[in-house]
């Protein structure tokens, strides 16, 4: 039994690239109008023109509101800071009186609240100078004008 003779292999080649020239040469024809750069671009600028868009218009300038908003916080966190001090020395000392039977000590515990004791109101500065730094840093150091 005889076996059959081998396929030879098929060689495959790339054949010569053949371009159908549709365009003329360059630089044998003269350029069309209707293909020119520059009078294209005029006439996208008459139509613009035209239709406005060359037209500057002032945009009025936007209120900040930053310097409010921040005066707003400092006032009113250092005034409920104040009002709760001030709230808390009356409570205090009207319950050390009550406390003491001794109503009429009352006047002159506030006294020396509000004009001789002097450390009594070291809590509430600190208080309000750290509220007052906190604040501050934080509208004109970390939020970005609004």
């Amino acid at each position: 039994m005889s076996l059959p003779p081998e396929p030879t292999p098929q060689k495959y080649r790339l054949k010569p690239a053949q371009f159908e020239r549709l365009n003329a040469a360059p630089g044998t024809s003269p350029a069309s109008p209707e293909h020119d750069v520059f009078a294209l671009l005029a006439g996208v600028r008459q139509q613009e023109a035209a239709a406005g868009l060359n037209q500057v218009q002032l945009v009025p300038a936007t209120r900040r509101r930053r310097r409010r908003d921040y005066l707003l916080l400092l006032l009113a966190g250092n005034s409920l800071m104040l009002t709760l001090f001030f709230v808390e020395i009356f409570l205090g000392f009207q319950v050390q009186c009550l406390a003491a039977r001794m109503p009429n000590e009352f006047y002159h515990l506030l006294n020396y609240a509000l004009h001789d004791g002097r450390p009594m109101f070291f809590l509430p500065a600190v208080c309000m100078t750290a509220y007052s730094a906190a604040i501050t840093w934080l509208m004109y150091g970390v939020i970005d004008r609004y």
